[in-house]
């Protein structure tokens, strides 16, 4: 019982990252498409994404230290060592860079990539959600106490998903997805550059700018006490929401990039004429 009260809140949600699965389905190639589909049953890329989640209690047993993959804890205030807060490699941005090797080995087993995927494409939208890269003595803003809208939240479940579920008000999460992509196609290849660590030190500086900064009274390093409950208004909220889009087309962005990468070597022998994979072709 104590295990499960000091569990962090999920990023983004189940619906944040169902949202990003959506947004990244339409962004892969046909063979990466072919390879989903083949390591995963079918191609509900969607679902898949919040497999880390639902699961996270049996992989604790399996894989000790997997409830450190979901996020990079980098100070808010003060500079510090990559080891302090990514111990043994235990953390979202290492985690990710080590099974998208995976993804692209020829040695790896089956089950070893079918693992690799639901990693991969959970974690590349983890550490795009501001407050999975960042820590303010909160634990990711989990104890960061706020009420919003006159309910008592705290400030991780807040962009998590109620700021979210505001955003939608009743459009349904393909909807939303597609609307992303269409608002932001000019920049989802220049958001889809660079690496885990360079995405990881963006959502940092946007924990400490916007998700910190902007909350009522404002923020300044030193950091301020854990714990402070803070009355968040609604126009917090309104104006987080160009944010919170921006980081879902960015990490459906980055899903999409890093898998196509992975499965882009599966040319020649391994695809059709039209460059598909056969039904139990991978490897």
């Amino acid at each position: 019982m104590l295990c499960l009260v000091n569990q962090p809140a999920l990023a983004w949600g189940a619906q944040g990252h169902r949202i990003t699965g959506l947004a990244a389905w339409n962004l892969l190639t046909p063979q990466s498409r072919a390879a989903v589909r083949d390591l995963l049953g079918s191609d509900n890329l969607a679902d898949a994404t919040t497999w880390l989640d639902r699961n996270r209690a049996a992989l604790a047993l399996s894989h000790p230290g997997s409830a450190q993959w979901h996020y990079d804890d980098i100070p808010l205030c003060s500079t510090a060592d990559y080891s302090s807060y990514c111990p043994n490699g235990q953390c979202a941005t290492d985690t990710l860079r080590r099974e998208s090797a995976t993804l692209s080995d020829s040695a790896a087993t089956r089950e070893a990539k079918q693992l690799a995927l639901r990693i991969v494409i959970h974690l590349a939208a983890d550490i795009s959600q501001p407050l999975h890269a960042a820590n303010n003595a909160d634990r990711g803003g989990n104890d960061e106490q706020v009420t919003f809208a006159g309910r008592p939240t705290n400030l991780h479940a807040l962009w998590d998903s109620v700021m979210l579920k505001r955003l939608l008000r009743g459009t349904s999460e393909a909807a939303f997805a597609d609307q992303l992509l269409s608002d932001f196609a000019p920049q989802l290849a220049a958001w889809a550059a660079g690496t885990p660590q360079d995405w990881a030190d963006e959502s940092n500086a946007l924990a400490r700018a916007l998700a910190y900064g902007e909350l009522p009274g404002g923020f300044t390093c030193p950091q301020r006490t854990a714990g402070v409950t803070n009355d968040v208004p609604l126009a917090y909220a309104d104006a987080m929401a160009p944010v919170l889009r921006h980081q879902l087309a960015k990490s459906a962005a980055r899903i999409a990039s890093t898998l196509n990468q992975a499965f882009a070597v599966y040319r020649g022998g391994d695809s059709d004429s039209q460059g598909n994979l056969p039904a139990s072709g991978y490897r």
